[in-house]
């Protein structure tokens, strides 16, 4: 079991940026939102949030508070993160993900979890 950081090269960050700002949009057309896969006016917002607003390197100081290693198993490397609950009889609980979901989607249960008398395990 290895511990794990989430770093992002400075240089990945300046290379989306770049191509967030050249992205070719194609002309609108008026069909129905969704009807044909991603709403246009919804993409180009998203990635104007992207471009302009989402901080990444705030994003990975948060991620990095929590307790995450990597594990290598049968050929694979298994990224998880371990929050030890802090009552005396634990109980271990794992909690899984699928696609398209992540491992981010439960870090807000962090605290409520980690206050009860269990250990977590979370596996992405």
């Amino acid at each position: 079991m290895e511990p794990f950081k989430i770093s992002i090269p400075e240089q990945q960050l300046h290379d989306l940026s770049i191509r967030l700002k050249q992205v070719r949009w194609p002309s609108s057309f008026s069909i129905e939102p969704w009807a044909l896969g991603t709403d246009y006016s919804f993409l180009k917002g998203l990635v104007g949030y992207w471009r302009s607003e989402y901080n990444w390197r705030e994003q990975e100081a948060w991620l990095n508070r929590f307790p995450q290693f990597i594990e290598h198993v049968d050929g694979f490397d298994i990224h998880f993160v371990h929050v030890r609950g802090e009552w005396t009889s634990k109980r271990p609980l794992l909690l899984t993900h699928g696609w398209p979901g992540s491992f981010v989607e439960m870090l807000e249960l962090t605290n409520t979890l980690s206050n009860n008398p269990i250990a977590i395990w979370w596996t992405c």
